[in-house]
């Protein structure tokens, strides 16, 4: 198995594409005293645009980052769906 408590990094590779390079955190090892910092997204509704919020979180150190709600919706706007941002990113 994985160490606890250790940083590992990895890819994913399909055909051609290759990700880049991320990293996770296996959690402190039963009954050992360590903090971990967390952090939330929710409802990203990528047609909206309001993703600045993830340079900061990147920038926190955060040991889990967990994604929740939806990021594709099943309905679009009288404009059809087109990507419109509403805040710069």
């Amino acid at each position: 198995g994985l160490d606890p408590d250790r940083w590992y990094w990895y890819r994913f590779m399909a055909g051609d594409a290759t990700s880049a390079v991320g990293r996770t955190r296996t959690a402190p090892a039963p009954g050992a005293a360590a903090a971990l910092r967390f952090g939330v997204a929710s409802c990203q509704h990528y047609e909206s645009g309001w993703f600045t919020a993830y340079r900061h979180m990147a920038a926190e150190s955060l040991d889990l980052v967990t994604h929740l709600g939806d990021y594709i919706y099943e309905y679009s706007g009288a404009d059809g769906g087109v990507r419109r941002h509403a805040t710069a990113e």
